[in-house]
């Protein structure tokens, strides 16, 4: 009776049509591990961009509650043909480990789809962290296929013992553009910075101090500085490096806006950014891009297009080394964007046949 009770609370009208994407049976469903729900742009936009790669497949935040094992008991089936480890430096993390264990204890293939490695999570050092990794890499080890961001997170999952891994890209970079916009070259410069919650390479201070005094080195060279946000607990960050800017810049406010992004960064002869997938999607806008490394998942994209001489750690941040690089940029500019254009088709080519391979896995099923 307790049983049926609950069954028959599933199918209420409120939490029948909440749990619809899961329980439409006229679509097949792929489950997606991912950080998601936390007004992060980055992770928004690869979601997104999945979404758009599969079709009719209907991708949905991966969940395997009461609820979904009811519904799975009720229909004798799975409500996922698949799960995604998505975009994101998602790889040994620890906060990640317990839904990859979930889907792959109850679902037949589980991929990893631009996924990124992490190398250096905070506070865990030793014997924890090789427990962690060793945990993960027996977790992998039953994944259908593991395609991941860049060079870096192949070599660490390569070092650990894993023996298949592919370099597939940033999921991001499915949104990039087919064709060169070329620049009007008019000095425009945009600029990213973002909180870290302190797990960065040097301080978030610093970076700060670093951002206003390079915008105003570089106004008096007679650029146009604008800055965007890639989070809404980014804004008031950048509000307080705007203060000690002792000129005039702008804030671009419409940064929750897809389409309204890439037309900004299209504008852009140059793009600095801290957070990663201001980055990449400033690079899918064959904008001439430099990376504030904060982390080593930054280094990991800049080299999966070739542009780790323009990588620079937050920790080794200098004005002339900065204004050089802008410069080296700005010279070369036709030149640099025809080499991002090449590097985002090659990968974005990679990710459509990577999804295809999957879909073509599901279907065997």
């Amino acid at each position: 009776m307790k049983y049926l009770k609950k069954r028959k609370n599933f199918f209420e009208r409120n939490t029948f049509f909440r749990n619809w994407p899961y329980v439409n049976p006229f679509t097949h469903k792929l489950g997606y591990i991912g950080y998601l729900g936390y007004e992060n742009r980055g992770d928004e936009i690869m979601f997104e961009a999945i979404g758009k790669l599969f079709g009719q497949v209907q991708v949905v935040p991966f969940k395997h509650n009461p609820k979904i094992k009811m519904f799975e008991s009720f229909c004798a089936g799975k409500i996922f043909d698949g799960v995604l480890l998505g975009g994101g430096t998602l790889i040994f993390r620890p906060d990640f480990l317990k839904p990859v264990r979930n889907a792959i204890n109850h679902y037949d293939q589980v991929f990893a789809f631009g996924s990124g490695v992490e190398d250096a999570y905070p506070n865990l050092e030793g014997k924890r962290k090789e427990e962690l990794e060793k945990e993960w890499k027996n977790c992998l080890e039953s994944f259908s296929s593991i395609g991941v961001r860049g060079p870096l997170s192949k070599e660490i999952l390569i070092s650990s013992g894993l023996k298949s891994v592919e370099v597939v890209g940033d999921p991001a970079l499915l949104l990039a553009d087919d064709r060169v916009q070329p620049k009007k070259k008019e000095k425009n410069l945009g600029i990213n910075i973002g909180l870290t919650d302190h797990n960065l390479w040097g301080s978030e201070e610093n970076v700060l101090d670093f951002a206003a005094e390079f915008s105003n080195h570089m106004i008096q060279k007679g650029w146009r500085i604008t800055f965007i946000p890639f989070s809404s607990r980014d804004l008031g960050y950048i509000q307080e490096a705007v203060k000690r800017i002792n000129h005039p810049v702008s804030i671009f406010g419409q940064y929750t806006s897809l389409n309204e992004t890439m037309r900004f960064l299209r504008g852009c002869d140059i793009f600095i950014g801290e957070k990663l997938h201001s980055v990449i999607l400033a690079v899918g806008a064959h904008t001439p891009s430099i990376m504030m490394e904060y982390r080593s998942k930054c280094y990991d994209f800049m080299a999966s297009v070739g542009m780790e001489e323009f990588n620079v750690r937050t920790d080794q941040l200098s004005l002339d080394r900065m204004e050089s690089l802008v410069n080296v940029l700005y010279q070369k500019i036709d030149e640099v964007q025809n080499k991002l254009a090449e590097n985002t088709k090659k990968y974005k080519d990679r990710l459509n046949k990577f999804g295809h391979t999957i879909l073509d896995r599901m279907r065997e099923r």
